[in-house]
């Protein structure tokens, strides 16, 4: 069997999709499975010579509106594109969706979403996917109340677990962000739990910042309320994938700052949940309870941060050996096989 991976442009370390794309890529070739991948840009700009698409079984597009387009709106050579696709069997993929369907949205992303969402119906409707998958349960949410049959699909961390010789046991709790802090990320309430939660096991709390942030704005916000509670806070600066791996084995508790309903689409906190960390996140009630959808394993490690009666859940969860760290690429390309076979 061979699948075709269409997705935007390849920018390794800097965009999750094409790391989930390069990762998953690798783990199918040692299944047997000829894998090939291809920019949705490159089609754009040969669509004048239709031929230029590679043979494959399957067509898998990874898809996310600011991935294919830098304004996030689809441009009219795009029905060309689906000429290509119009009789393949096709896999789509959606990480992300149309903005502006939150309650806070300003109305500017409402339009800008409101007309990305009649052009993604419309690509749908065009190329007729044998499968839709998403991985969160905001897209899944919105996706299904416009008719579409859509399954979840997990979307494994972005950094391979890498063994380390031995894992020390300190009198810190150590709190890993690993991912972008945004300017709307609740710190006080951050800040209340983490103190709550010190004053209970009795150790003072550092928080690392892992890896290369973006946010400085947001960064500082974090560091000053941080430090006027006397939370200690380090930065480790840009690292590779495999001391990542080993500053997270040596957490004990991860903060996903994306939105609880999205978290699906972190592959940061993915990361995190592989490498066994408890991780807080944020509801901002977007999205019903009743449709939030995780990966089944994962729903002891996630704990509200809004919510002060899953402390007691929590401490006990830090307070356990560390289960083996769970292999999400693997997982994965096991479920792309069984479904496109």
């Amino acid at each position: 069997m061979k699948i075709c991976f269409v997705s935007g442009p390849s920018k390794p370390r800097q965009c999750g999709i094409t790391d989930y794309v390069d990762l998953l890529s690798k783990e199918l070739k040692l299944q047997r499975i000829d894998v090939v991948k291809h920019s949705f840009q490159d089609l754009i700009d040969r669509s004048h010579s239709l031929g230029k698409l590679p043979e494959a079984d399957f067509y898998s597009i990874q898809f996310a509106p600011y991935a294919f387009s830098k304004n996030g709106i689809l441009r009219r050579d795009i029905n060309e594109i689906t000429q290509l696709l119009k009789f393949k069997k096709v896999h789509l993929n959606f990480h992300e969706i149309w903005i502006g369907a939150y309650k806070r949205a300003n109305i500017k992303s409402k339009l800008v979403g409101w007309l990305q969402k009649r052009q993604i119906i419309k690509f749908v409707n065009q190329i007729q996917p044998l499968f839709i998958t998403s991985t969160n349960s905001a897209a899944l949410t919105r996706l299904r109340k416009e008719g579409l049959n859509v399954n979840y699909s997990y979307l494994f961390g972005n950094i391979p677990y890498s063994e380390i010789d031995f894992k020390t046991k300190n009198n810190i709790i150590n709190v890993a962000l690993f991912g972008t802090p945004y300017k709307d990320f609740p710190y006080g309430i951050l800040i209340e739990k983490l103190l709550i939660l010190s004053s209970r096991l009795c150790k003072p709390i550092t928080i690392r910042f892992i890896g290369r942030q973006r946010e400085e704005s947001s960064i500082k916000t974090l560091k000053s309320k941080a430090a006027v509670s006397g939370i200690k806070t380090f930065e480790t600066g840009p690292l590779s994938t495999e001391l990542v791996s080993r500053e997270l084995q040596t957490c004990d508790l991860g903060i996903s700052t994306t939105p609880l309903d999205a978290i699906g689409k972190s592959g940061s906190t993915a990361a995190m949940l592989e490498h066994r960390l408890p991780v807080l996140a944020y509801d901002d009630g977007d999205t019903p309870t009743k449709d939030l959808i995780f990966m089944e394993g994962f729903n002891d490690q996630i704990f509200i941060l809004n919510n002060l009666n899953n402390l007691d859940e929590m401490t006990d969860y830090m307070e356990r050996s560390r289960r083996p760290s769970f292999d999400g690429v693997a997982y994965t390309a096991k479920e792309i096989i069984n479904m496109l076979t």
